[in-house]
């Protein structure tokens, strides 16, 4: 969608609360999709898990671990497999909220993802 296009375009620009507006608008049309796909049939959004980590990580970096971790878990979810780039963000978001034990799994699964990508 467009809306997250412009939301990449607003972080890396710095203006994150504007981002944050245009993610949110790019994970509600793609909700109105995939309803609507359940009704008539239509083609579904088959990237709101990518479009909830990209708000996720964007509420992690901007002062809401709560709000990050909800769309992180719910990006987990749909994802329906193990990612390393969700796994990565949601830990940090369970560290900001106090959640260490799950924190703690999540890095360590991330980490054995990725540990031969290390140069």
């Amino acid at each position: 969608f467009g809306w997250s296009n412009l939301g990449n375009t607003q972080v890396a620009l710095g203006s994150l609360d504007e981002a944050d507006v245009s993610y949110t608008t790019s994970v509600d049309l793609c909700r109105e999709k995939n309803k609507e796909t359940e009704q008539f049939g239509a083609r579904r959004c088959d990237d709101l898990y990518l479009l909830l980590l990209n708000r996720g990580s964007l509420r992690l970096n901007n002062g809401d671990p709560k709000g990050a971790l909800k769309d992180l878990n719910e990006a987990d979810t749909l994802r329906a497999r193990p990612d390393p780039l969700i796994l990565q963000n949601r830990a940090r978001a369970r560290e900001l909220n106090g959640l260490y034990s799950a924190a703690d799994k999540d890095y360590s699964v991330a980490i054995s993802m990725t540990s031969n990508e290390v140069a």
